[in-house]
């Protein structure tokens, strides 16, 4: 046979070949409706599970209380002391006069949705004016009388940061608050928490006894103080 021949006949044999493997291949995945509509679907399923990835919310971040952010709350206005602040509506605000190293004009106390079923006794917010109270009481911690140097610019509103915590008999006390003083007014945003270390609950194998509440989350409580903190306004 000559070379000619020999590469006619090897020609042949590739296309050949090239077709059987064409038609294998069709006959596998056939494009059929039902499996262009199968492979439309694992498309959007695929899709679905990215977004939904990309949609968890991180637990470490502040959680809005509502889609309208703070346009919805309430306005709290204080005319002796010339600010105002928001909250919001579902909250309990009393007007009060409490004594103290810069007195109570105002508490806020947060609805029972934060505490029922939670070791969370009370959490409430508590605005503070005083004009006697000077420059140096103002700006000092209302529990160790410390001198506070941490501060934190609020609406061009320089305050001084204060947090502490104290715990005795299985219960914990927490305050977080924000002092300033503007035209010979000492201003102070307290935060107070009030909860029962979960650790009386302990059952001694790692878990907590059957009648434990669930342990409320400060990052919930936090973050609508913090919103509210930034609404606060000097009126004149």
């Amino acid at each position: 046979m000559s070379s000619s021949s020999k590469i006619y006949f090897a020609s042949i044999g590739l296309a050949s070949l090239l077709v059987l493997s064409g038609c294998g291949s069709n006959s596998q995945n056939p494009a059929t409706p039902q499996n262009q509509n199968n492979q439309a679907q694992q498309t959007a399923q695929t899709d679905a599970n990215q977004t939904a990835s990309t949609d968890k919310t991180d637990a470490s971040k502040p959680v809005p209380m509502s889609p309208g952010g703070t346009s919805q709350w309430l306005t709290y206005t204080n005319k002796p002391f010339n600010f105002t602040m928001n909250y919001p509506s579902t909250f309990t605000l009393t007007p009060t006069k409490l004594d103290g190293l810069v007195p109570t004009v105002a508490t806020i106390e947060y609805p029972e949705s934060y505490t029922k079923g939670t070791n969370l006794g009370y959490a409430k917010i508590n605005l503070k004016a005083s004009e006697d109270a000077g420059t140096g009481k103002c700006l000092m911690s209302e529990v160790t009388g410390k001198k506070l140097t941490e501060t934190v610019v609020n609406n061009g509103i320089t305050f001084y940061k204060d947090s502490e915590k104290d715990g005795a008999a299985g219960h914990v006390g927490e305050t977080l608050a924000y002092h300033t003083v503007y035209k010979g007014i000492c201003y102070v945003i307290n935060l107070e928490e009030y909860y029962t270390n979960m650790g009386v609950y302990a059952d001694g194998k790692g878990g907590y006894m059957p009648n434990a509440p669930k342990e409320f989350e400060p990052v919930k409580i936090l973050s609508i103080f913090d919103q509210m903190f930034t609404t606060f306004a000097l009126t004149k």
